[in-house]
């Protein structure tokens, strides 16, 4: 019931109790006046029973002893397990009513609808077509309580609640579909369980488990369970679960040995017609056997309907169906329903693990499918150290002749400009391109200077002295950790130098020596063209001085 039928009900009552009409009420809230109407004329009926004059002592005195004796008649004529008709009505008061507050006013409502005749008969009626979620559907369940727990036979009572425990699933799976919301109490045999993921009850009621869900018991398949569910996003949600651990009412047990004891006649008489082994032939021995092997095999397959064994199967997804009904994994075919749990991503060849139910045609039928990760490369880590070349678009440079990708992701400390040594720390992405996921400027350069001369003593690791130049102009070249330097500089060898330029001093960003030319026959060298990523003639900057 929801809070705007509830306050619309509550004035209603008000307007009632203090002189309005009925169809005053309804004319006020004509969307609600279907399920108002036959409330109202129930309270107005019922209202003049609240101010009758409670019996005089000696007439209740003298109704319990009228009541008392006909109740011992009744236990005589019944047998000494079946419980009272006084019992069956305390039981039904007590607190397993059904799960909406006002259950138990909708149970007294219903008792007295019963014994005053045509109103009740109105409410009854109304109630019939309600769904969880209604407001008369706890009159329709106190109704079938009422005539549960009048039933005589122990027979009759327990085929009719196991029919109205079939009636609620199917009540509670039509409400949920319609997307309504409610909380309700639904019992039956257990028919899958994931702990803490579903339960499954027979006829197909689902309800998911969550972490909230009170267990009471060991959820086991072919067991009765009671579940408290309610409704979310058209989803059934397990509040509470409470297990009995008697066997399901369909297991028939009797069928089972029949089977089995019909198998050891058939067996007996094909060794009887040779009458030298007739004596030695271990007759005794064999029939158990068949009792022992025979008898678990076929329990799980007594009930009808799923079997309450989980069986299992590992290997690769060899095909699909189109409709994704029909799998066939390790070469067993496989349907899978609406319900079937599926973990990861399921594709042709990929291995997976099935548990499975088996039915009475020998089908099976997946409950949970776990489909194996495939393995993500570890992508190789890199860092490379050199000098911001020309970009190639914003989200793209060049470092020392290396392509680099960098984007919002990529981390970038200090001011890139061309020529601003770097050092760039990232995962190779093919062979000629790395992702940045941070670039740190070590230095930049304001003023960068180009030379090209031959490398002459003194010759140390930290400085070099090179001749620039026709007229072999000295220059002091510092060397440094982050100094990019190509091939071996040897005294003699040409150097093509990139450097910056403070002050006086040159600081060496990027050298490339150039190798010295093959010996030929031929008396005149053939040069030796300078790399493309520097420069190709030899080159000095303006404002480069020469070394004191």
């Amino acid at each position: 019931m929801s809070n705007e039928f509830t306050t619309v009900l509550d004035e209603c009552l008000g307007r009632l109790k203090a002189g309005d009409s009925i169809d005053a009420c309804l004319e006020r809230y004509p969307e609600h006046a279907e399920e108002l109407e036959p409330l109202l004329q129930t309270v107005q009926h019922i209202e003049p029973l609240r101010f009758t004059e409670p019996p005089r002592p000696e007439s209740r005195a003298r109704g319990r002893g009228l009541f008392l004796a006909k109740a011992a008649r009744m236990r005589e004529k019944q047998e000494e397990t079946q419980p009272s008709l006084l019992e069956r009505i305390k039981s039904f008061f007590s607190l397993d009513m059904p799960s909406p507050v006002w259950g138990r006013a909708a149970a007294v409502v219903v008792i007295v609808l019963l014994l005053f005749g045509a109103v009740g008969r109105v409410v009854v009626q109304a109630s019939e077509s309600s769904l969880p979620g209604d407001p008369l559907y706890p009159v329709k369940q106190v109704t079938r309580q009422v005539q549960l727990f009048t039933t005589l036979s122990s027979e009759v009572r327990e085929a009719r609640a196991r029919r109205i425990q079939a009636e609620e699933r199917e009540e509670v799976q039509q409400a949920t579909e319609q997307g309504r919301a409610f909380e309700e109490d639904v019992a039956g045999i257990i028919t899958g369980w994931q702990p803490g993921n579903s339960i499954e009850l027979e006829d197909g009621l689902y309800a998911r488990v969550t972490q909230t869900t009170d267990i009471d018991g060991q959820p086991t398949v072919g067991h009765i369970a009671t579940v408290h569910v309610r409704s979310e996003n058209g989803q059934l949600v397990a509040e509470r679960i409470t297990v009995h651990p008697q066997t399901p009412p369909q297991s028939v047990p009797t069928e089972t040995l029949t089977v089995t004891f019909t198998a050891v006649p058939t067996a007996t008489p094909t060794n009887t017609p040779e009458p030298t082994k007739a004596p030695p032939t271990a007759a005794p021995t064999e029939t158990p056997k068949p009792k022992v092997t025979d008898t678990p095999m076929l329990a799980p397959t007594v009930t009808k309907g799923p079997s309450i064994d989980l069986y299992e199967v590992n290997g690769p997804i060899e095909s699909i169906s189109d409709d994704g009904t029909m799998w066939v994994v390790a070469g067993q075919n496989i349907r899978v329903i609406s319900s079937t749990i599926i973990v990861g991503e399921p594709a042709e060849g990929r291995i997976a693990h099935v548990q499975m139910n088996r039915l009475d045609d020998e089908t099976f039928v997946a409950v949970e499918i776990n489909v194996e990760k495939l393995p993500t490369p570890t992508p190789a880590k890199v860092v490379i150290s050199g000098v911001l070349e020309s970009p190639e678009s914003p989200t793209v440079w060049y470092v020392s002749g290396q392509r680099i990708r960098l984007d919002d992701r990529s981390e970038v400390v200090g001011d890139m400009k061309l020529g601003a040594f770097v050092d760039v720390e990232g995962v190779r992405e093919s062979s000629t391109t790395v992702y940045a996921e941070k670039i740190t400027v070590v230095r930049t350069c304001e003023n960068t200077v180009l030379l090209e001369g031959t490398i002459v003593p003194p010759f140390t690791a930290d400085i070099w002295i090179v001749e620039v130049g026709i007229d072999r102009i000295p220059f002091t070249v510092v060397i440094d950790g982050d100094t990019d330097i190509r091939n071996s500089p040897v005294v003699g060898a040409v150097a093509q130098i990139e450097a910056c330029k403070t002050g006086d001093t040159y600081r060496a960003m990027r050298i490339f020596v150039v190798p010295p030319p093959t010996p030929t026959n031929t008396a005149v060298p053939s040069p030796t063209p300078a790399p493309a990523f520097l420069f190709s003639t030899p080159t000095v900057s303006p404002e480069a001085t020469p070394s004191g």
